[in-house]
């Protein structure tokens, strides 16, 4: 089997319920086909596409045929099956991984991934007999790519899907100051909890000791927009200056510098801001309190939260230096933004 047919087996893979038969029966196909395709992970689509026309046919009734954007939904709050983001968008900022390991039996894929200058996330399944959504919790997670730089402690989350079939989709993402590069990657999970949220253990919390390692490639465009910034503004009280603006489709990178240390001991959350849409969609975080003191503005079907945020701080001489990044509820075309403000400064985007 040649490159492009070993891509997508794994492609398929990382769809799941597709057999090795139909897998080798599309790859039959699939050289005539992608001729007149360009040489990216999406022409393995190709291969995919035909092995679902097969498995169609075999498919049980009502059983669900998966599309490849399921294999990126359980990073966005997208809730069916086969209504995730847009493929042309995700061919850039991410890619099919499609590789599993087995241990104690619980089998562990990494079925894609998603990256940008300072965010990378990884949509993974998990397989274990009897295993139910949020029974389950990693003990650590570490990545290493390239053989040096190291990600670890990247936040972790039970999508939000239930399959039924002993397998729940689940994210980690990592939000790093410096930006991630892409290449070779080890994926190592440490020690798997069962019921991690029992009352002391009393009500059944089984611990698997053990080690996962998953090795893989991954190579996605970075589509950041380092957007004009320098805007003084003032944050809890506190004079800041807005040193870094980094704007992607799946996050907001916000780097500044403050008069004192903001932080979550402080009362302070996160710096406001505010994307809106050319469809009138805004794109909020704290849009919990938002809606809370202003649910008429609010609590409307044009606004979206976000999926996750990290800040940190270090001190700087007589100030401090912050770094705070979100990723989208969504995907974001930035092509689509028609304006960005943060803590009520509208920023200009050329």
């Amino acid at each position: 089997m040649n490159t492009d047919n070993r891509k997508s087996n794994k492609l398929l893979s990382a769809m799941g319920g597709i057999s090795d038969d139909l897998v080798l029966s599309a790859a039959q196909e699939k050289e005539i086909i992608l001729r007149t395709r360009k040489p990216r992970w999406a022409a393995v689509l190709v291969t995919a596409v035909l092995a679902l026309i097969f498995a169609v046919g075999a498919a049980a009734a009502g059983g669900h045929i998966p599309v490849l954007s399921d294999l990126f939904a359980p990073a966005f709050y997208y809730g069916e099956e086969g209504g995730g983001p847009d493929i042309e968008l995700l061919e850039k900022v991410g890619q099919p991984i499609g590789v599993s390991v087995e241990e104690q039996g619980v089998t562990v894929t990494v079925r894609s991934i998603l990256r940008d200058r300072h965010t990378l996330t990884l949509v993974l399944s998990v397989q274990k007999q009897g295993i139910e959504r949020e029974e389950f919790l990693f003990d650590w997670n570490r990545l290493v790519i390239n053989d040096s730089r190291v990600l670890e402690g990247g936040s972790g989350g039970i999508g939000y899907g239930v399959r039924g079939d002993d397998t729940i989709d689940y994210t980690i993402t990592w939000r790093e100051q410096e930006p991630i590069p892409d290449g070779k990657m080890e994926l190592i999970l440490e020690n798997l909890t069962v019921k991690p949220y029992a009352m002391f253990g009393l009500l059944g919390e089984k611990h698997i000791n053990d080690t996962w390692n998953l090795e893989f490639e991954a190579y996605t465009e970075d589509l950041s927009w380092e957007i004009p910034a320098g805007q003084h503004t003032t944050m809890d009280g506190a004079e800041a200056v807005l040193d870094e603006i980094i704007l992607s489709p799946l996050s907001l990178t916000v780097k500044y510098t403050a008069e004192r240390e903001l932080g979550f001991l402080e009362g302070y959350e996160h710096p406001d801001f505010t994307i809106t849409l050319k469809d009138g969609t805004r794109l909020f975080n704290n849009l919990w309190y938002r809606e809370k003191e202003n649910p008429e503005e609010y609590g409307s079907g044009d606004t979206e939260s976000i999926s996750g945020a990290m800040l940190d701080s270090e001190p700087e001489g007589d100030h401090y230096r912050h770094f705070y990044t979100v990723n989208f509820s969504r995907l974001v075309p930035l092509e689509d933004v028609v304006s960005l403000v943060i803590e009520g400064q509208e920023i200009p985007l050329e």
